[in-house]
């Protein structure tokens, strides 16, 4: 799928596209990617379900214990409210 682990960290991955790059993370058996069209994330979503059995399940609201707010203008929020309200 042409993928190439970051340097930094070995379970994100980065795609060169014609547009922006796609990143996807990878956590036992979760998953995240970050695309920058539609387009970009059908044909990703299709290319992976020839490789793998996966369910798409929409936009998370949390992963690996951060919690994701997406706004209306596209911009996300993350945030460690839920993990820092267990610790008190």
């Amino acid at each position: 799928m042409n993928f190439t682990p970051t340097r930094i960290e070995p379970c994100v991955f980065v795609k060169q596209t014609k547009h922006r790059p796609l990143y996807v993370a990878i956590h036992v058996d979760d998953g995240l990617f970050i695309y920058d069209t539609k387009k970009q994330k059908h044909k990703f979503i299709k290319e992976l379900k020839q490789h793998f059995g996966v369910k798409t399940l929409g936009f998370p609201r949390t992963f690996l214990g951060v919690n994701l707010i997406r706004y209306k203008d596209g911009s996300i929020l993350l945030h460690q409210t839920d993990y820092t309200k267990s610790l008190l």
